[in-house]
């Protein structure tokens, strides 16, 4: 084992076998059926198995912390239907965007050139993509579609948007927006960036519609923009009102803030993000009071037992409006690290937290882009998502490459 306390050295050559798998990273959700119940293929793991001749101290204490959680959990809860399938698919959903995240880290220059070629020809190609769904000019490909990803769809959702090649417009709008932070890292000039992070706005707002994706982007926005803040609430009062009338389940649900007292819209917003508002205060709270968490695998019963330590009237909420009989439903944290917690708990969130920064704090240290791009990663993996999806991984991991090779004094 080594400790890249240096980024890396060694570097390896990406390969043809390689290049040509890498692009399948990007589209995770492309199952073509053969996964029935997973959402998430392990392409990452896949890629990432040929280059793992060497791995990272602090990255091999994890993972083996993973496994014997999920060991742990599959014998302690031997009795529970299904968990030793659920305990490994969780921790291939653990482990498959880490890894892929790791492993760019041991690319040669010349292997990371290829691949941030290809994730402009990719960005370039889901950004056309959506303009077709969005225009439904894709309506005699729905079976096509539907092979490649079963839950997805050719066409507009109406007020719900796109799905690109994913199961949800949510997904494909988080994933969009990463790998289009990758290319206005590598390929922008710094001139382009305030109108060009406009235009992906109002890409994500009126083609892709995704609330939770939307929300992701204005993150974004005051993150990089932060010196900007009184242009950007000054553009977004005057935007709105031309929005207003356009049907969009995002642009709905804003202007519902203008219209409602804030107590209101706040429940509001917690019951249109379905359980994942709800999730993270309850992941945060199960994990500090469990240090190893429930164990990886074991989420059904963790999570539950997690909704009912936090006191709340889970009535008021509308994922738990089946309730019956005290039989309370089960949910996925939102988020990678609210996961951790509920699985992993306080110690698998810290473990990872310091694998992370073990590797990227040199990068981090070098200029304020870095710092900004850490900073939306680490909203995304807190907050947003599911746990297998890799892009946004795969897309922080190849911007701040770019940066060291390219700051690097």
């Amino acid at each position: 084992m080594q400790k890249y306390s240096k980024i890396g050295k060694d570097y390896q050559s990406l390969g043809l076998l390689g290049l040509s798998f890498f692009p399948m990273l990007f589209f995770p959700s492309v199952t073509f059926g053969l996964l029935p119940g997973t959402e998430v293929a392990p392409y990452a793991i896949l890629f990432s198995i040929p280059y793992l001749k060497k791995i990272d101290y602090l990255l091999f204490i994890f993972l083996a912390y993973l496994a014997i959680s999920s060991i742990v959990s599959s014998i302690y809860n031997f009795e529970t239907r299904g968990i030793l399938y659920e305990s490994v698919r969780s921790l291939a959903a653990f482990v498959n965007p880490v890894i892929a995240f790791f492993v760019l880290f041991s690319f040669c220059r010349n292997s990371l050139e290829k691949m941030w070629r290809i994730s402009l020809y990719i960005f370039i190609f889901i950004f056309f993509l959506g303009l077709l769904q969005s225009f439904n000019f894709l309506g005699f490909a729905e079976s096509f579609f539907k092979f490649l990803v079963p839950k997805s769809s050719s066409v507009d959702l109406g007020i719900r948007g796109v799905t690109l090649l994913d199961i949800e417009p949510a997904r494909a709008g988080v994933s969009f927006l990463f790998i289009y932070i990758l290319i206005r890292g590598v390929y922008l000039k710094d001139k382009y960036f305030f109108i060009s992070d406009l235009i992906i706005g109002l890409y994500i707002l009126l083609i892709i519609e995704s609330a939770m994706a939307f929300a992701l982007y204005v993150a974004f926005f005051f993150i990089f923009h932060i010196k900007k803040t009184p242009y950007i609430i000054l553009i977004a009062l005057l935007l709105f009102p031309l929005l207003s009338g356009i049907e969009s389940r995002t642009i709905m649900l804003i202007g519902e803030f203008y219209k409602r007292p804030i107590d209101e819209f706040i429940m509001l917003f917690i019951n249109a993000s379905g359980h994942r508002i709800f999730s993270i205060y309850a992941s945060t709270f199960y994990g500090l009071l469990h240090p190893f968490g429930g164990g990886v695998g074991n989420w059904h019963a963790s999570s539950q037992h997690a909704a009912i330590l936090t006191g709340f009237d889970l009535t008021q909420l509308s994922y738990y409006k089946l309730l019956e009989h005290g039989v309370f439903a089960s949910f996925r944290g939102s988020g990678y690290m609210m996961n951790m917690l509920i699985e992993g708990g306080a110690t698998g969130f810290g473990l990872l937290l310091l694998t992370i920064f073990n590797k990227i704090y040199k990068i981090y240290k070098m200029n304020a882009q870095a710092k900004q791009v850490i900073l939306i990663f680490l909203v995304k993996i807190f907050f947003i998502g599911s746990v297998g999806n890799p892009v946004a991984w795969i897309c922080t991991a190849l911007l701040l490459l770019y940066i060291y090779y390219n700051y690097e004094i």
